[in-house]
């Protein structure tokens, strides 16, 4: 895409993380929880958990760009070689920024020498697509409990070999 860039993420980059990734959560929040917009306290829930992550783990972060905003971010945990989480602003789905932060998680991780990439998703999640695009299979399906929510969702186990 046209003025779009993947980097490294930057401490300076923290806020913008953060809000990207906010306003991918609630672009499909319903679909894959209905009812959480009315659930007390939830949002703001959902942007502490935003700050948390990019203020905790912005070292292992990848930011998506299009001319010079970030709108996109994709967190990875090293060991066990977790895709941790990938975050696209809903004003930029579809512009293969997903994408292209899918494929540098991977070049990072073949860079440290692993042999294969593991996620969980939603399985409502639209991004579920995406990942069986870049090679990802389902390994299991289990359920995790959302503390926002307070109840269980159910999650995917999705794994790439990276022969």
């Amino acid at each position: 895409m046209a003025g779009s860039v993947v980097r490294p993420a930057t401490e300076a980059d923290r806020a913008a993380m953060a809000e990207a990734q906010a306003e991918a959560y609630w672009s499909n929040i319903d679909d894959l929880a209905p009812g959480a917009h009315a659930h007390p306290g939830y949002q703001k829930r959902v942007e502490s958990m935003a700050r948390e992550d990019a203020e905790g783990n912005w070292r292992n972060a990848s930011v998506g760009e299009v001319d010079g905003r970030v709108v996109g971010v994709c967190y990875i945990e090293p060991s066990p070689r977790l895709l941790e989480g990938l975050w696209v602003h809903p004003d930029f789905h579809g512009r293969g920024i997903g994408s292209t932060l899918i494929e540098d998680a991977v070049a990072r991780f073949r860079a440290m020498g692993a042999t294969h990439v593991m996620l969980e998703v939603h399985p409502e999640n639209p991004a579920l697509r995406l990942y069986l695009r870049h090679g990802f299979v389902v390994t299991e399906e289990t359920m995790r409990h959302s503390v926002g929510l307070a109840r269980d969702l159910p999650l995917l186990v999705m794994k790439r070999q990276l022969d």
